[in-house]
Parts: C-alpha cells; sequence; structure tokens
C-alpha cells in the first residue's frame, strides 16, 4: 500500500472517539464533578445519564458497568459530546468529521485535563474508534466491491452479513475491524444509501498502568496510524486514487 491520503473528498466516517478506562483511588462522585466542570468543556450542556441512577456499589462489582460514563457533555456547536464516569472519559465527533488534526488536538487536551485532574491515575485501556459509513458516493456499490470475501463450506457467503477480524499491531496495539450491511445496522443520521458500515476499534491489550500523558498521546497517534491502515486496506489502489481530497 503505497502514501494513505490525508483526508477524502467524500468522508465516510459517522463517528469518532478515544475512550480512556482508568483507576484511581479518588472518590468517583467529586472526581466526576471535577471533570465535568474543567474549563475545557466550560458552556457544554450536561446531562446526567441512566446508569448513574444504579448505586455506585452495584456499578463497581460489575465487568459492564464499572467502565460506564454517567454524565454526558454536549458542545454548544454541534459536533462534540464527552461522556464521563468514575472510571472512564470519552471524547466524540459526529460527522462532519472534523479531520484528524483538529481532533487530535481536542484528544490533547481531553488527556491533559484528566491527568491533572486525577493524580494517581492508572490507565487499564485505550480505544480509538472510528465507526464509517460506504456508500456509492465512494465508489462502492455493494460490500463485495470493497477488498474483502468470505466463504461458508467452499460457497460465497449471501450479501447481507456481519463480520468481525481481530488483528494485532503490536504488542501494545491490537484492533478489531467489523463490517455489517444496512440490515443490520440501525440508529440516528443513517444515510439514506450505504453498501457498508466499517467500524474500526483500535485499543491496549492489556493496562498500561502509571504512565505520562506523551506516552498515551504517542499510543493514539500510533492507534489512528493503525486504523487507516486497515480502512484503507480494504479499497483497492484505484478507489484510494479516487477519494483523495483535490
Amino acid at each position: 500500500m503505497g502514501e494513505l491520503p490525508n483526508r477524502l473528498t467524500r468522508d465516510a466516517i459517522l463517528e469518532a472517539l478515544l475512550e480512556v478506562r482508568f483507576e484511581t483511588r479518588q472518590v468517583g462522585e467529586v472526581l466526576v464533578g471535577r471533570l465535568a466542570s474543567s474549563a475545557l468543556f466550560e458552556g457544554y450542556n450536561v446531562s446526567r445519564l441512566p446508569i448513574a441512577s444504579i448505586p455506585v456499589e452495584a456499578r463497581d462489582a460489575d465487568e459492564n458497568l464499572r467502565y460506564q460514563p454517567t454524565l454526558q457533555l454536549a458542545s454548544p456547536s454541534p459536533g462534540e459530546l464527552v461522556k464521563i464516569g468514575p472510571h472512564v472519559v470519552s471524547l466524540h465527533v459526529v460527522a462532519p468529521y472534523p479531520g484528524w488534526d483538529k481532533l487530535s488536538e481536542r484528544l490533547k487536551l481531553m488527556i491533559e485535563t484528566l491527568f491533572s485532574a486525577v493524580n494517581d491515575i492508572n490507565i487499564s485501556r485505550l480505544g480509538l474508534r472510528y465507526i464509517n459509513a460506504i456508500t456509492p458516493d465512494h465508489g462502492i456499490d455493494r460490500i463485495s466491491d470493497l477488498r474483502f470475501s468470505v466463504e461458508l463450506a467452499g460457497e460465497k457467503t449471501s450479501s447481507e452479513m456481519v463480520f468481525s477480524h481481530r488483528f494485532k499491531v503490536d504488542d501494545t496495539i491490537q484492533g478489531t475491524i467489523s463490517l455489517a450491511t444496512p440490515s443490520f445496522v440501525s440508529g440516528p443520521n443513517m444515510p439514506t444509501e450505504c453498501a457498508a458500515f466499517v467500524d474500526i476499534d483500535i485499543f491496549t491489550p492489556r493496562a498500561l498502568g502509571r504512565v505520562e500523558p506523551d506516552a498515551v498521546l504517542g499510543w493514539v497517534e500510533r492507534a489512528h496510524d493503525a486504523e487507516k491502515r486497515a480502512f484503507f486496506g480494504l479499497f483497492s489502489e484505484a478507489q484510494i486514487e479516487n477519494l483523495k481530497e483535490g
């Protein structure tokens, strides 16, 4: 694969997010309030999420609930959401995608804010995730137009499917790439015409523990590179050339 484009003429990204899971001895409710009141999120609309009604003891005892956010902060300008819990913070941007330069700067500020608020932080998991909707505008009319095929018992599978694949980049980066046709996906802001949804989650396979903010930022940059390679690996060289900006 040659040099990958920085931006596409027709963006496919529905949502991009970074989730940081962590451990700390600080009181959860106090920490959530401290993060939510940060100057970085001044003017954001704050709403309490339903899971906050579950007692903290029950949430901490359940691995599926422990890392769920209890507050959501919505930017006054549509496009950015921040979710905060006693052991998690995530930043989400939704279409139209602002570009990696702008998003990475927001992520840098969020990470710096987190490390300033939590003085004994241990990183449990980092996850950079991109959800894409591939449409005919990208030169893809059906999922089989991607560099992707599946056989079952020696025969091609149906044109309607869900598929996930786990891959390893290095000892600190793994990923899951999931593809689905529209009949398996629902939600707001879905494009009227769509050939396939591509969900790429790049994550740390194990806890990082006590690290400096620069180590997290370095991981995020490498994770973004891994995400781009996984995404563009689904396209031929000719398709990529047709999608390049300018």
